[in-house]
């Protein structure tokens, strides 16, 4: 019985530990800087350079982005509607980021690098937090 207890109360635990773990995306990361970027996402690096398009596993509560023109750091915002599928988001999320620091969501049809962007997902396009 009390083996019982042990088990069934490791297996609450672990309940409540995993669901306050972030989903998974997939991120696709178009690099706009101009210059080659570091992405660190949960100690994970992954280098991009200029013009050069990566996928990264997310699942993180942060993406911090490194070059010679800045840090900047991204919650999980960059994840359209909380991750639920739609437009901008089917498992994969398409992104740009620009010179400037901001992220702008695109599909997964659109040629990348855009200039213009029409309609964005709510809170796009998003800004660093530093």
């Amino acid at each position: 019985m009390a083996r019982r207890i042990k088990l069934s109360a490791l297996m609450t635990l672990l309940a409540i530990v995993l669901s306050g773990c972030p989903r998974i995306a997939e991120t696709d990361i178009y690099n706009n800087t101009g210059v080659s970027i570091s992405l660190n996402s949960g100690g994970s690096i992954t280098h991009i350079s200029p013009g050069e398009v990566k996928v990264i596993s997310f699942a993180s509560n942060s993406l911090v982005v490194s070059s010679e023109i800045g840090e900047w750091k991204y919650s999980r915002d960059l994840i359209p509607y909380g991750g639920e599928d739609g437009e901008y988001f089917d498992g994969t999320v398409y992104l740009q980021i620009n010179e400037s620091g901001q992220v702008f969501a695109t599909r997964e049809q659109d040629k990348r690098p855009q200039s213009e962007f029409g309609a964005q997902p709510e809170g796009f396009p998003i800004e660093p937090s530093s």
